[in-house]
């Protein structure tokens, strides 16, 4: 899992791309700034676009999952 407490990321497919988007709970609002989230996980191959904050400082902190996690499709928690 990896945060960007500094900023954003947003992935973009380049067409009809099926793909999954893994969050951790943080705070009140769901997706900020430090918010806990797995790299992108394609579905279907093809190309995507990730856009995200340039700068000096590297604004991504990683760490690995001390236990498996289970993936629970929205809605369904």
């Amino acid at each position: 899992m990896e945060r960007h407490a500094l900023g954003s990321q947003t992935f973009v497919p380049l067409g009809e791309r099926r793909f999954v988007i893994v969050v951790a709970p943080a705070g009140e609002a769901p997706i900020t700034p430090g918010t806990r989230h797995h790299a992108l996980l394609a579905v279907d191959a093809g190309d995507f676009v990730v856009i995200e904050r340039a700068a000096a400082a590297v604004d991504c902190d990683a760490c690995r999952l001390q236990e498996p996690a289970r993936v629970v499709p929205a809605g369904n928690a």
